[in-house]
């Protein structure tokens, strides 16, 4: 069994779209006389963003466009670091990935290791995160 020393949570790019019943679950509760028409009203304003778009017409006239997404809420990747992961992530070696501009290999290193263990940590979770195609949202180490 994988021992995890830590949990990263990324912020990816988009959202996960909001379902109907998540949106009027707490709506419905609200209107006495619950119809159609109430429905389509309920649902317009509970559960879409209202978006308004001005755009020329053929007559050079300005049209008003009003369109309506579905809300969303962001979407969250998280992940379990084993404890070898982060020894590696906070250890001496310099990653590959780190200056590669730098022409010498023990310039390299020595950079590296002048960073603190929670530097080296932080640029190792930043590439994880790009490579998800997201932010850090937060991490978390835990005690052994």
């Amino acid at each position: 069994m994988i021992d995890v020393k830590m949990s990263l949570v990324v912020a990816l790019q988009g959202g996960v779209m909001i379902s109907k019943q998540a949106c009027l679950k707490n709506a419905k509760n609200d209107v006495k006389n619950f119809n159609e028409s109430a429905f389509e009203e309920l649902f317009t304003k509970n559960c879409c963003d209202t978006h308004t778009l001005f755009v020329l017409n053929d007559k050079k006239e300005q049209e008003k466009i009003v369109y309506h997404t579905r809300k969303c809420k962001p979407a969250y990747q998280v992940l379990q670091i084993s404890t070898l992961s982060y020894e590696y992530f906070i250890g001496n070696t310099a990653p590959e990935g780190f200056l590669p501009s730098m022409q010498n290999n023990w310039q390299r290193e020595k950079s590296w290791k002048s960073a603190t263990p929670e530097m080296r940590l932080m640029w190792h979770l930043l590439r994880i995160a790009e490579s998800l195609g997201g932010q850090i949202k937060e991490y978390t180490v835990f005690n052994d």
